[in-house]
């Protein structure tokens, strides 16, 4: 096979928006230039914004009484849709970018010769012990997605994770060969997240702050909300996107309890519209909960803007301390409120800081070193 075509057949539940970090890793994945010895085929539930060339679009039954078992329906789904699609491509890799959704497939295939991948993007299921929900009905189904995901920790060929830290912590919780699991950091387009030298403003005029994130309750944005009113003597405004629809309710009664603070919400936009946003605003604070790796924060550092945000997850493997942006530990408003302003407070920290990360971006996170990492970990293989 080594001196063959390898054919890669890669689900992904979505495949458009911005705010989703493994649909980006899909997006640029699917762009792996033709003259290497690798296809890929995306199948995905949707294709807002674009559709790659030779892409399977599939559909998954919405039956309303059986939402909460939606992974275990899609894992069914999808396996029957690769052994459809097989009569037509052969593929060699059948990889997932939700590991736990491969866990009927690398069952199924585990004498075939076809080679079966996950990616693992975050720890959710890595820290039941201190799941918020226990005694609930979620509860129970994140114990069995835990099980998923073990399953398909040591069913699988091989694992992708999005950080270092997830990699430990997968090794760790799971039991699993560190040999199996490869750190395949995301990367972001260089062409299209281009560097715009700031300004910034004097303290005394409004600082624009933007808040990126489809999952506002993790992103932190309460703690944003409680830092701010600590702010009440600077001016500023704050931008929220990535919030989807269904959520929009939810969002607004939690804004309620914070009329005094100037809000503009935007709900998911598309990638053109979100670096609008970048270059317009001062401040991208997103201080996550917990966080799998956080690719909004390089999209921050690759267009200047000021970057603030928690040390948690593998958020430190992009904001080092003290040298790209400004960070704190998680849920704790009043540390994030000092460090918010002793951002704001420093025009020249802010310059040096937003061209180093520019510079970092550029050696560390790039999509042409996404798609190099990614091949360099299957020849490996």
């Amino acid at each position: 096979m080594a001196n063959e075509r390898m054919k890669i057949l890669y689900f992904s539940p979505t495949y458009s928006p911005i705010t989703h970090g493994p649909a980006l890793t899909a997006q640029i994945l699917a762009k792996i230039p033709g003259s290497h010895s690798f296809e890929i085929r995306i199948v995905s539930e949707s294709f807002e914004y674009e559709k790659p060339p030779n892409a399977y679009l599939i559909k998954i039954p919405n039956i309303r009484i059986f939402h909460a078992w939606g992974k275990w329906i899609r894992m069914w789904c999808y396996h029957k849709k690769a052994k459809e699609i097989y009569k037509e491509y052969s593929f060699d890799y059948l990889m997932f970018n939700d590991a736990l959704l491969g866990l009927f497939s690398s069952f199924a295939l585990r004498n075939a010769k076809i080679q079966v991948w996950g990616f693992c993007n975050d720890s959710a299921y890595m820290k039941l012990a201190t799941n918020v929900n226990k005694g609930k009905l979620s509860f129970l189904m994140d114990c069995l997605h835990a099980v998923a995901e073990f399953g398909m920790m040591h069913l699988a060929d091989g694992i992708f994770t999005c950080s270092e830290y997830l990699r430990q912590r997968a090794i760790l919780f799971y039991k699993v060969k560190k040999e199996k699991i490869k750190c395949l950091y995301p990367g972001i387009s260089l062409d299209f997240w281009h560097f715009k030298e700031r300004e910034f403003n004097q303290i005394n005029t409004r600082e624009e702050i933007l808040f990126v994130k489809s999952d506002y309750k993790n992103g932190g944005l309460s703690v944003l909300l409680k830092a701010l009113l600590r702010l009440k003597r600077y001016s500023f405004r704050l931008h929220l996107v990535g919030t989807p629809v269904q959520q929009e309710a939810n969002l607004q009664r939690l804004l309620s309890k914070f009329p005094s603070i100037n809000i503009l919400t935007y709900g998911q936009l598309s990638p053109f519209k979100v670096r609008d946003l970048m270059y317009q605003c001062d401040t991208l604070c997103i201080p996550s909960l917990n966080e799998g790796f956080g690719i909004v924060n390089v999209e921050g550092l690759a267009t200047g803007i000021s970057v603030v945000s928690t040390l948690t997850g593998g958020i430190p493997e992009v904001l080092s301390f003290e040298k790209y942006g400004w960070t704190v530990p998680p849920d704790n408003p009043f540390a994030l409120a000092e460090m918010i302003e002793s951002c704001w407070k420093n025009k020249e920290e802010r310059l040096r800081r937003s061209k180093e990360g520019r510079k970092m971006v550029e050696t560390h996170f790039t999509s042409q070193l996404l798609q190099d990492n990614f091949i360099k970990c299957l020849l490996e293989k």
